[in-house]
């Protein structure tokens, strides 16, 4: 089964940055399941609970992962194929945008819908991985060519609703609280304060009111 295996789609670039290609992992067979049980390599376990699934159809990926196995995965995902394996393994799953990453190697179920995308223990390091694997690749049509950058950028109520929870400033722009879709940039250089769980009554009502 799968001799002669090549990583296509984003191996080069993960090795010209330094990665190692640990191992092949499982998945369900062709792609087609959500347990990772039925493989020509025969099932993968949780590693959290040998008796339960670690999801799919990525879960070796995913269960590798959970496992300790190694720090970061790839696998392939057309509609939670990545992040349903995360889920269930209590790791971080990524489906990418379209156009983010190259799909060049894998035979898609819906070309517009499949995407390779990272797995990992912490968003960090998804983010890490993501920023090696995206962009423009000659052999993919459907990439765009980004430009890279070291910061996430989300809405600014996402910003707001951080700030708010955390009590800390982690922005470097924020824009005007009227324009629902402008963003602002979170820097990735630290991790981020303790979260609190709720909001008074007050910071809610304040949060919506600029929103």
């Amino acid at each position: 089964m799968a001799s002669g295996f090549r990583i296509q789609a984003s191996g080069p670039r993960l090795k010209a940055a330094g990665a190692l290609i640990a191992c092949k992992t499982n998945l369900d067979e062709f792609a087609m399941g959500s347990s990772t049980e039925h493989s020509a390599f025969g099932p993968t376990h949780n590693p959290w609970d040998l008796d339960r699934v670690p999801g799919g159809s990525s879960g070796g990926s995913a269960a590798t992962v959970a496992a300790r196995g190694v720090p970061l995965s790839l696998g392939t995902d057309t509609g939670g194929s990545i992040r349903q394996p995360a889920a269930v393994t209590g790791t971080v799953g990524l489906k990418p945008t379209y156009g983010r990453c190259s799909r060049w190697g894998i035979v898609a179920f819906a070309s517009s819908l499949d995407q390779a995308g990272p797995v990992a223990r912490r968003v960090r390091a998804a983010r890490i991985l993501l920023s090696v694997m995206d962009g423009h690749r000659g052999t993919d049509t459907s990439t765009a060519d980004l430009s890279r950058s070291d910061s996430l950028t989300v809405d600014h109520r996402v910003v707001q609703t951080y700030e708010l929870l955390t009590g800390a400033s982690a922005v470097t722009r924020v824009p005007g609280n009227r324009e629902p879709l402008a963003a602002a940039s979170i820097p990735l250089g630290t991790e981020p304060p303790t979260i609190r769980t709720s909001a008074t009554p007050a910071e809610r009502a304040r949060l919506h009111a600029s929103s």
